[in-house]
């Protein structure tokens, strides 16, 4: 090879790896990106994983240029995550008043109706959510619904790691009501081959927003973007799709 060839492999390989180089500063640092197993905004289904959550962040992904993977974890563990790691996401959360300054947001990407649920052949009656404090309650661990209960002054909450198993106590008998979204009970009823007629609402309590999460330490400029990209894509009409297609029309959120 001769001097001028030389030369010319030289300044290739220079301009390639300045191209990775700046490429990557675009892009932003590297993500680990984790989603509840919260049907049926997002889970695990086989080796797949499903729901509007999931396909809503893929194509923000696709939108910005991001290509870090998406794993499906248990809430506490994602959540103690997001809460000390640097460029940790995790979707979808509930914005509450004690978790609003605690992260970064994009959103919202959907709106979750919360309720109390008890067994179709209970003889439960509420009026109002102090109605409920008599009686022995599934929420999740360390999620948004035993933050709220807590906070109302509930103190017969019944903690579980994963939603199915506030369905399981319920049917068993075990609690007499959970307190949990209607989308996520009719997801996890679905998931569990359980007739939906064994459950009823008993009270709608509230709606809420739901987000993606960022851990603080994460750039303003990745959020920017991020939030930027949704904002498009809920403008083009795609998010909307997204539910309709889904079948939860209900999750879509307003703005």
């Amino acid at each position: 090879m001769n001097i001028k060839n030389k030369m010319i492999k030289k300044i290739l390989l220079s301009i390639s790896i300045l191209s990775f180089i700046f490429s990557s500063a675009f892009a932003g640092p590297a993500l680990k990106i984790m989603a509840e197993d919260l049907p049926p905004m997002n889970y695990k289904d086989g080796k797949e994983y499903k729901g509007p959550g999931i396909e809503i962040v893929r194509a923000i992904q696709d939108s910005v240029g991001s290509n870090d993977k998406i794993t499906v974890v248990p809430w506490k563990l994602a959540y103690n995550s997001i809460k000390e790691k640097k460029n940790t996401v995790l979707f979808s959360m509930a914005q509450t008043k004690k978790r609003k300054g605690q992260f970064k947001w994009v959103g919202p990407i959907a709106e979750k109706k919360y309720a109390f649920f008890a067994k179709s052949d209970s003889d439960i009656s509420i009026s109002s959510l102090s109605d409920a404090k008599e009686n022995k309650i599934a929420v999740q661990s360390g999620g948004a619904t035993e933050e709220y209960l807590k906070d109302k002054g509930f103190s017969n909450l019944k903690k579980t790691t994963r939603t199915n198993q506030s369905l399981t106590r319920l049917i068993d008998g075990e609690v007499e009501l959970w307190y949990s979204t209607r989308a996520t009970v009719a997801g996890i009823a679905k998931k569990m081959n359980i007739d939906a007629s064994q459950i009823k609402e008993v009270y709608l309590d509230r709606s809420v927003p739901l987000y993606i999460a960022f851990n603080k330490g994460t750039p303003n400029k990745v959020i920017s973007k991020w939030q930027k990209a949704y904002d498009k894509l809920y403008n083009s009409g795609e998010i909307k799709r997204i539910f309709d297609e889904s079948g939860h029309s209900s999750l879509f959120p307003s703005k």
